[in-house]
């Protein structure tokens, strides 16, 4: 007997994954219901359709085969739908992985730029600023070119130029001496501007992973939550500290040590996301798509 009543071959069937024996043998469903073909071929005791004198004039059949072309369009979608992921995968890989190593000369940066080291060393610190200014600069333009995957990191690089043109500004008025207390009046509207820009690139980060890595993408978004609670511990801080200074100087402790830990937690969810997107595609010759045909797993052959 044939395993199918329709003359349908099963060796190229995507629900063979499943066991599925064959309609013939099996359950005689398809696509998650009650095949029409199956269930006639059986009320009228034959094996398969080609022993029925209704064959060429079978609405039954016909539907079949709107279904068989509405699946290859389906597939085709789907190959073409893996085709670009392929590609933004590998795009993304190496651009998010030039952003977690333009993060860590960054960070050195941030030490070096520490208002106590212009006390103890102004060429330090002068060379502290030179290169966060240069590593601001190249983050911006790599999130410009990130910007292809998700409108936001573009936001986020402008954010980025802003803040690197108030470093250039303010090295060039003052250079390693002491800058005046005015300088606040520039350095809040900076400090919103870098909120917004990193407020962008964290969601856009957490947005790309989406179907890919859940995991990690919650753990982006839940990153910009902790981000926020130190910069609002930080900023009671700095308000305590004219009114009680005891509890703001711990305060402002808590918060330089939680910004450290996030600042920590950001280079290597970089550098997870970047090793996500370059590998997604190289562990299994079967490529598990985001998507869903009939609340069955669709697998797609590369």
């Amino acid at each position: 007997m044939a395993e199918t009543y329709c003359g349908k071959n099963c060796a190229k069937c995507n629900y063979k994954d499943i066991n599925c024996p064959g309609c013939a043998a099996g359950p005689g469903r398809q696509l998650g219901g009650d095949c029409d073909v199956a269930a006639c071929c059986r009320d009228k005791g034959i094996e398969t359709c080609d022993a029925c004198e209704s064959r060429e004039d079978c609405t039954y059949l016909q539907r079949r085969e709107q279904q068989l072309e509405r699946k290859k369009r389906m597939i085709d979608k789907l190959h073409k739908q893996e085709e670009e992921i392929a590609k933004r995968a590998v795009f993304l890989g190496k651009w998010i992985g030039i952003l977690f190593w333009l993060v860590v000369p960054g960070v050195i940066a941030g030490l070096l730029k520490n208002e106590k080291m212009r006390d103890f060393s102004p060429v330090l610190y002068l060379i502290g600023q030179i290169i966060n200014i240069v590593c601001c600069f190249a983050y911006g333009v790599v999130l410009f070119k990130l910007s292809s995957a998700d409108d936001r990191y573009r936001t986020a690089g402008i954010c980025v130029f802003i803040s690197s043109a108030e470093s250039v500004f303010m090295l060039v008025l003052f250079g390693a001496s002491e800058t005046p207390i005015w300088t606040l009046a520039i350095a809040i509207p900076v400090l919103v501007v870098n909120l917004i820009g990193d407020y962008n690139e964290f969601n856009a980060h957490a947005s790309l992973l989406m179907g890919i890595d859940d995991g990690l993408s919650d753990k982006w978004t839940t990153l910009w939550k902790w981000f926020v609670l130190f910069l609002s511990i930080s900023a009671a801080g700095m308000l305590f500290a004219l009114f009680a200074p005891p509890f703001g100087v711990i305060l402002l402790l808590c918060s330089a040590l939680g910004l450290l830990v996030v600042s920590i937690v950001r280079l290597v969810l970089l550098y997870r996301t970047a090793d996500v997107f370059r590998w997604y595609f190289a562990y299994d010759e079967v490529v598990h798509l985001p998507y869903r045909v009939d609340n069955l797993p669709y697998r797609v052959d590369k």
